[in-house]
């Protein structure tokens, strides 16, 4: 990818974030504790069991919502959760 290409997807993203379209939460110690717990049920990359465990946390909050993954296991495993997956 050209610089050019990158800086355009960099804009894009920082914009859909200020325009409130993206939303970006933080990772609080319950989370990490909870991304700790998912580790030791599951073989997970550290940064794959924090994304699952603020997703838990922003349903729990929020209500039901879609989590968007590229990995099939991943959308297995959220699954087993109870939360909808969608793979793309």
């Amino acid at each position: 990818m050209d610089n050019y290409s990158s800086s355009k997807i960099k804009s894009a993203f920082f914009n859909d974030i200020a325009q409130g379209i993206l939303k970006t939460y933080s990772v609080t110690p319950e989370t990490i504790i909870r991304a700790i717990e998912i580790l030791d049920s599951k073989y997970l990359t550290p940064l794959d069991s924090i994304q699952v465990a603020t997703t838990l946390q922003i349903e729990h909050e929020k209500g039901s919502i879609i989590f968007v993954v590229s990995d099939k296991k991943l959308c297995s495993f959220v699954q087993q959760y109870g939360l909808k997956c969608l793979f793309i």
